[in-house]
């Protein structure tokens, strides 16, 4: 892959400086290229930075939090100028349009089959994207320029968008090669797994989007069944569980790179849980440096989500220790959230650049942190830099990496996912779900995560709600991903989640009160006790125009047959 990574970044650094305008004419002429299976290939590779990868989406959600407030989250954003999802899908577009208008012409069919499938893949990712964001949005298939009558067409319906993405997406479907037929060399191009996961994943979206607006969603539920079933059943992909890193795998398989990026020294070629993969190579294409600490502090809601160790929830279990202590809240709890969260009292390494861990010194060996601050980083909580609510995120946080460059590869779409969007769509479709398909989908996450079988019978035996359960489960599998803001608003719950206050740790009655490092803190709690982050107030979420973002203004001035959003 780092060949392929090469070539990849060579001709992004090639083409993409004016892609915004007028690509790739400007850059390639007709005459040299396109003349050849290998140049519709090499044009593709331009393609892949599309891939989702590293974000902060969560931030918009309820339940991480930085800094200050994100105004998506509390319905305080306004329409801009321009937008950064409305301008990369059309150049996108663009691109994808300008191949597959060169395609038509090739003689041999045949061997561009491939390529034309990726550029379907593509053309459905950027689609997908402005429809989740805008709803409705311009359809463009063919290549235009700035005369183009296009250019002035008004918004095409949902529906028409929609029927585009799955059209392209089912096309890319017949086009590309299996995951078992590409090899190592080409690992992380799109393969038939993929995109049928990607389609899953696009139909369980609108489906759900429908169903809980009193539409018909069941023909997308039931693709979405469908795809996702497809990839569990091709046996070509599998959770990451070492025996080496044993319940650490699931925290180990956000930092995976070398050998040096684990106590086991395992590298990332061992990982086969991503159906879909952003690729990244220290020396070609370094992967953002990860400061989860400071930029996502989880929210109590989310502290809250993870089960305890019986497979209960807090206010249910009698294994649950409380918040009187520091770390009392995270003994006996689902192993996946001391995965997520930084443990207070325990010892991280900081990422700083002079500074590599050595994985043969025990964590209790480490040293002082208060005298190595350069290379040691030790969590304690404080309230002004360091977390925002009381607690620090950790996942995809990397240990004592070695320089800045990281060349950990980022799951645009794991086996994980595929997992959940089977379960909630068999749910979703049926208003109930088998042991069954419980035990070859949510199942095999608790299994990696040591924890107790999800069941019907445990589900009415401790009075719990078997959507409720499936939707913690893609919660806490899924958080800091970027996942949890669009499943808010696809399942219409949005405006009731996100007009709630943002809370923090327990203060009053804690450690916390005489704690060296948060004693002195003087800012709002609510009347339970818990630090008060924002209040309802301030945070103003609005069912009639928030589940929709504006049309970037400078669109609107551009085209006058383009009509804003509802109450933009």
């Amino acid at each position: 892959m780092k060949h392929l990574n090469k070539i990849l970044w060579a001709v992004v650094m090639l083409l993409t400086a004016s892609c915004l305008d007028r690509f790739p004419e400007d850059q390639i002429s007709e005459e040299s290229f396109f003349k050849s299976p290998k140049d519709f290939e090499l044009f593709t590779n331009s393609f892949y930075g599309a891939l989702p990868t590293y974000n902060t989406n969560d931030l918009m959600s309820d339940l991480v939090r930085a800094g200050g407030p994100n105004a998506v989250s509390n319905g305080t954003n306004i329409a801009v100028e321009s937008d950064g999802t409305w301008n990369n899908s059309y150049a996108q577009i663009r691109k994808c349009n300008y191949l597959l208008n060169k395609a038509e012409g090739f003689a041999d069919q045949e061997s561009i089959k491939q390529a034309v499938g990726t550029t379907k893949f593509f053309r459905a990712l950027a689609y997908f994207n402005l429809m989740k964001k805008f709803g409705g949005v311009p359809i463009v298939k063919a290549v235009l320029d700035i005369d183009s009558e296009e250019l002035k067409a008004p918004r095409n319906s949902r529906q028409e968008v929609l029927d585009l993405v799955i059209a392209d997406l089912n096309e890319a479907i017949k086009a590309l090669p299996k995951a078992k037929d590409v090899g190592d060399a080409n690992h992380g191009k799109i393969t038939e797994e993929g995109a049928q996961a990607f389609l899953a994943r696009v139909a369980l979206f609108e489906g759900t989007w429908r169903k809980f607006r009193g539409e018909n969603g069941k023909d997308l539920l039931t693709t979405a069944q469908q795809m996702s079933k497809k990839v569990m059943e091709s046996d070509q992909f599998s959770l990451f569980k070492s025996p080496a890193l044993g319940d650490r795998s699931y925290q180990y398989l956000f930092s995976l790179d070398n050998e040096k990026s684990n106590p086991a020294g395992i590298t990332k070629s061992a990982n086969k849980e991503f159906v879909l993969v952003a690729k990244y190579d220290k020396d070609t294409r370094s992967a953002p440096r990860s400061n989860m600490d400071i930029t996502h502090s989880p929210t109590r809601k989310l502290a809250d989500m993870f089960l305890c160790a019986d497979g209960l929830p807090i206010d249910k279990s009698p294994m649950f220790k409380g918040k009187k202590t520091l770390t009392s809240e995270f003994e006996n709890r689902d192993l996946r959230m001391s995965c997520d969260f930084q443990i207070p009292h325990k010892q991280y390494w900081n990422n700083w650049p002079s500074w590599s861990r050595d994985w043969a010194i025990p964590d209790e060996e480490l040293g002082d942190p208060n005298t190595s601050r350069g290379w040691l980083f030790w969590h304690e909580i404080s309230w002004n830099t360091r977390t925002s609510t009381g607690y620090g995120g950790y996942k995809h946080y990397v240990e004592g990496k070695n320089n800045y460059p990281f060349g950990g590869d980022y799951g645009t779409l794991r086996l994980a996912e595929v997992y959940l969007i089977y379960a909630e769509a068999t749910f979703e479709l049926n208003g109930n779900i088998s042991d069954a398909d419980l035990d070859m989908s949510i199942n095999k996450l608790r299994e990696r995560a040591d924890m107790p079988r999800l069941t019907n019978g445990f589900v009415n035996a401790n009075g719990l709600d078997m959507q409720e359960e499936i939707r913690r489960e893609r919660a806490v599998e899924l958080c800091f991903e970027g996942f949890r803001y669009d499943d808010l608003r696809r399942w219409y719950t949005a405006h009731v989640e996100l007009s709630k206050p943002i809370l923090g740790v327990k203060f009053t009655g804690t450690e916390y009160e005489t704690y060296e490092f948060s004693k002195g803190y003087k800012g709002a709690l609510d009347p339970d006790g818990f630090v008060l982050v924002e209040t309802d107030a301030s945070r103003q979420f609005n069912k009639d125009k928030n589940y929709l973002f504006p049309l970037p203004l400078k669109q609107l001035q551009l085209n006058s047959n383009l009509e804003q959003n509802p109450g933009w």
